[in-house]
């Protein structure tokens, strides 16, 4: 009896085990920067939010959906899933650059203004001297802002 339940289990694991064909492998994120380079936003937002089901710990994946938000001016979408890369990410220079532009798109200047500085060390931190420039460009223009100043900016 302990032989014909070992062969059971033994055919049971050959045949459950046999040759399968292989499920084609989708890469989402580069279907979805296809469809981004043909204006196809719809699609895109579908492929990347394929692509957020599979890993949803990419960060990157967050901050292209809510870039795609931001040309369709839903910037409270855009600012939703930004904040999910924040938690995250927490370090990410990037994901505060888009809350600030985000927020200041929904007449949120001062909070901007705030996530822009954040975004600012962020990027000195990890050393994205390029980006850095870019954001100090970007508040000292908004320096005339309400409640900012010229020492906001450092």
């Amino acid at each position: 009896m302990k032989k014909f339940f070992i062969g059971v289990i033994l055919v049971f694991f050959i045949v459950g085990c046999g040759k399968k064909e292989p499920m084609a492998k989708i890469n989402y994120i580069e279907e979805g920067l296809k469809y981004l380079a043909q204006q196809d936003l719809g699609n895109a937002l579908k492929s990347f939010d394929l692509a957020i089901q599979k890993n949803p710990k990419n960060v990157e994946t967050y901050l292209m959906v809510a870039e795609i938000y931001f040309k369709l001016k839903n910037y409270a979408g855009a600012e939703a899933l930004g904040l999910k890369a924040l938690q995250l990410d927490p370090e990410n220079g990037d994901v505060y650059y888009l809350l600030a532009m985000a927020r200041g798109a929904q007449g949120n200047e001062k909070e901007a203004f705030e996530l822009l500085k954040s975004s600012l060390q962020a990027f000195s931190q990890r050393q994205q001297q390029e980006k850095a420039e870019m954001v100090v460009g970007l508040l000292q223009r908004m320096v005339g802002a309400p409640g900012a100043s010229q020492a906001d900016v450092k």
